[in-house]
């Protein structure tokens, strides 16, 4: 019922949210080490504060802190670095997909929604599955 070329590009729509999927849960591994660098520079500060009477100054203090926080700040810039490209390649996948479901249901007025969702879903299966 519905051409070949919406059904093909539904399938590398999907194939290409399983990679990024993929890629999401290798990542998983990076996230626990930076959150556990994030957890010592947090409990670092805490320490500073802590020991904030042994300092002899100020500036020494504030310099202390402001070591820890770039540190902080570096190790977030370290995770949005690597999550922002997975996560703009899957609101692009979205935006894909919306427009292509879009594109079909102008394409096909006499066909229902939920049998265009459900032919859609035969093929992907088939073709991703293979």
């Amino acid at each position: 019922m519905i051409h070949k070329k919406y059904l093909e590009q539904a399938a590398r729509i999907r194939k290409d949210y399983l990679g990024i999927s993929n890629d999401l849960l290798e990542v998983t591994t990076k996230f626990e080490n930076n959150k556990d660098s994030i957890e010592n520079t947090l409990q670092e500060l805490i320490k500073i504060r802590e020991n904030s009477d042994t300092y002899v100054s100020d500036s020494d203090y504030s310099s202390d802190i402001m070591e820890k926080l770039k540190e902080f700040e570096e190790q977030q810039h370290i995770i949005e670095n690597i999550y922002k490209p997975l996560n703009d390649k899957m609101e692009k996948l979205k935006d894909e997909e919306s427009t292509l479901f879009n594109t079909i249901v102008e394409e096909y007025p006499n066909i229902q929604q939920q049998d265009i969702v459900i032919e859609i879903q035969d093929y992907v299966k088939e073709k991703v599955n293979q």
